[in-house]
Parts: structure tokens; C-alpha cells; sequence
């Protein structure tokens, strides 16, 4: 008797599902708002001034992004170190420095054919804030959270979002592009 392969749709709202829970592991993160028909949409905001969620696909990916507040983040030799509580455990590249008015912007992606987290890739992702009309591209460090561990596996840094203006966050992978939209109180 041969085995069924599992419905696509099916792997793709688990992740999302997973994705989202992600984002509010070690309790410090929001859960935020978390619709798949907002992805992309204006003029929403977050449920609690903390963060919003926004899931979202390309032709090949499943991308989950979260905006929380800034995380700490550590290379592995510091983690060892210090045991933190809370933030990120850097994998490739570099934390950008906390400000007043950091935010934290992470994409969770995340194959359609597999289902599984995708690290073998270089996205980018760019920032743009509608209100002031400044765009930033903060490094994609692949990143994953210090408690929750590899199911946590994810491309982000800090970035400047500011509370109460418009942004659009828009993350490329090779030549596949999603962009979210939102407003943080």
C-alpha cells in the first residue's frame, strides 16, 4: 500500500501556526495580531503595543514575520558564558544596536515542498516607513531564540520602527518577494 504524501495547505497553516508561537516563546514577545489575510494589508495594528505577527508566500516559501520589541542577542561563546534568560543566539552574522526606538524584525522561513525551516539562503529584508518615507535594510542574521532552540530558527536584527508610523517590511529570497504592512502603538 503506498503512502499518501500530506497535503501542502495542511503543512503550510501547521508552520504558520507554529511560526506565530515562535514569536511568543520566552513570554517577553508579543503575541501580537496574527491574520494571514492582513499580510500585506495597511492600516492594521498590533493587538498590544508590543508586536504584531504577519504570515505571508512566495511562489516557494512560507514566510512568518514577527515584530517584537528588541532582543539581546549573543554569539555562541557568550551564550556558554553568560546562560542568558532571554533574546537570541546568533548563528551568521550581526546583532545592530538597541535604540529608543529599536524594534525587533525577524522572518521565520520556511519551504512550501518540505515544510521545513530554510537557512541555506541569504534574504533581505528592507524596512520602509511610510509616515517619514526612510527605508533601512538591517542584516539578516540567521538567529534563533536562546531558550526555545532550533524550532526558533529565523532571519532578523533590530531595526528603527517607529511607534505610530506606518511600515512596510518586505523580505526577498533570491528573486521571490512578500512584503507586510502594519502600525505599531
Amino acid at each position: 500500500m503506498r503512502r499518501r504524501r500530506p497535503v501542502r495547505g495542511m503543512w503550510v497553516a501547521s508552520l504558520a501556526a507554529l511560526a506565530m508561537l515562535a514569536g511568543c516563546g520566552d513570554g517577553r514577545r508579543a503575541a501580537g495580531t496574527s491574520d494571514a489575510a492582513t499580510a500585506g494589508a495597511t492600516g492594521a495594528t498590533d493587538a498590544d503595543g508590543l508586536g504584531l505577527t504577519r504570515v505571508g508566500t512566495t511562489e516557494h516559501y512560507l514566510v512568518v514575520l514577527n515584530v517584537v520589541p528588541p532582543e539581546e542577542m549573543y554569539l555562541p561563546a557568550q551564550a556558554a558564558q553568560q546562560h542568558p534568560t532571554g533574546g537570541e543566539l546568533i548563528l551568521h552574522g550581526e546583532m545592530a544596536p538597541i535604540t529608543a526606538q529599536s524594534r525587533h524584525a525577524e522572518a521565520h522561513i520556511y519551504s512550501k515542498e518540505t515544510g521545513k525551516p530554510v537557512t541555506d539562503v541569504v534574504p533581505e529584508i528592507e524596512i520602509a516607513d511610510q509616515t517619514d518615507g526612510t527605508t533601512q535594510k538591517p542584516e539578516a542574521t540567521l538567529m534563533q531564540d536562546v531558550l526555545i532552540g532550533a524550532r526558533d530558527i529565523h532571519f532578523g536584527n533590530n531595526a528603527v520602527i517607529k511607534a505610530g508610523h506606518e511600515f512596510s517590511v518586505t523580505v526577498t529570497i533570491g528573486s521571490e518577494a512578500v512584503s507586510f504592512s502594519g502600525r505599531l502603538s
